[in-house]
């Protein structure tokens, strides 16, 4: 018996049961993240030499330390930029904000050399894409207990706001 017939009716069978099939993507599988994440970085420097006092000192993560005003808690999302090539980064202390709606209060304790109370604001805004509904930008970032000015520079990145202070 010559079962060709048969097959051919089923490869076409098959053939068009996968071609009339909806796809089942999902509309933003393929977005890779959620954009990038906006940052506050403090630099703390000497206020008769002007250098950073992380560098100046070789202080790491052991040596700073960073507090949740309002619970008390540790917090730990930040990095000690030190091994960049960026001039302008060296040494401060770079904060990743949360993609939270709120206003945070922290405090820096650069090892003995002093203490810096900061906030900023992060705010939930509405982007109109089905891939990405919403953007956290943050604002209203500030140094509490003492002057400081910003650093503003073409060179750094656009989601992150530097602010200086002299210790």
């Amino acid at each position: 018996m010559n079962n060709r017939p048969l097959l051919i009716l089923m490869l076409l069978i098959s053939c068009f049961h996968v071609s009339c099939q909806k796809d089942k993507a999902v509309p933003c599988e393929k977005v890779l993240n959620d954009g990038p994440t906006e940052m506050v970085g403090i630099l703390v420097v000497d206020e008769e030499t002007g250098e950073s006092i992380i560098l100046a000192h070789d202080l790491d993560s052991t040596d700073v330390k960073v507090t949740s005003v309002n619970d008390g808690k540790p917090y730990k999302d930040y990095q000690i930029a030190n091994a960049i090539d960026d001039r302008l980064m060296r040494g401060a202390v770079i904060f990743y904000a949360p993609k939270q709606e709120g206003v945070y209060l922290y405090e820096l304790r650069v090892g003995d050399h002093g203490r810096v109370k900061f906030s900023y604001t992060v705010s939930r805004v509405g982007t109109g894409d089905a891939c990405r509904p919403y953007v956290y930008p943050v604002s209203e970032v500030k140094i509490i207990d003492r002057p400081s000015e910003p650093i503003e520079h073409s060179m750094l990145p656009e989601q992150l706001t530097l602010l200086q202070v002299a210790l």
